[in-house]
């Protein structure tokens, strides 16, 4: 096997590894509530951020956490802790990113 053969090979691997990783994020956020809770989950991180300026990064997580939840179960929309996790990483890179 040639240089290049092998560096296609350890490159489609790699690839593979980080689709696999990947692909439960992709499938929650395309599924019908995906992208109501990116927008809940953006909006309230948004809004703590303001609101609790100066809090320890732990309280304004958990305070956004309750808030996305709420905002869910206003909607009778029922999703994983871990996802709303997610999406407040999402929508703290988001926002950073904006900045």
């Amino acid at each position: 096997m040639g240089f290049w053969s092998r560096v296609k090979l350890i490159l489609s691997n790699a690839f593979k590894q980080i689709a696999d990783f990947i692909m439960p994020v992709i499938k929650l956020f395309l599924q019908s509530y995906g992208k109501i809770l990116a927008t809940i989950a953006f909006d309230a991180v948004r809004n703590v951020a303001s609101a609790y300026a100066g809090a320890p990064d732990g309280e304004k997580r958990e305070q956004a956490f309750k808030e996305i939840r709420s905002q869910l179960d206003v909607r009778k929309i029922e999703v994983r802790d871990s996802a709303i996790n997610l999406a407040i990483e999402m929508a703290i890179t988001k926002l950073k990113d904006m900045q």
